[in-house]
């Protein structure tokens, strides 16, 4: 049991669905579809959550990226000394 609610606790999945998810099991085999949803649907909350991080870091990244080559083009009518401060101030 102490293995099961590991798992489940380590999908994002809060206390209170951990025990339901245990009453369940403790109702025997016709909750299994019910389980199954549950397992189901925390499975795709956090694949939500996790895509949403990517798309949140990728955004950041290429924002540094327009950022770093504006610096880039502006170093090239000052000079490089000027590149560096641009992109000191930047990161």
């Amino acid at each position: 049991w102490l293995r099961l609610v590991h798992c489940l606790r380590m999908t994002g999945l809060p206390i209170e669905g951990v025990k339901h998810y245990i009453d369940l099991c403790q109702e025997g085999d016709s909750t299994i579809p019910e389980r199954a949803e549950l397992i189901f649907k925390q499975e795709k909350r956090r694949a939500s959550k996790t895509l949403a991080r990517i798309t949140s870091a990728g955004r950041v990244l290429r924002f540094s990226r327009v950022l770093t080559a504006f610096a880039r083009f502006f170093a090239g009518f000052t000079g490089k000394k000027t590149m560096r401060k641009c992109v000191s101030k930047i990161a």
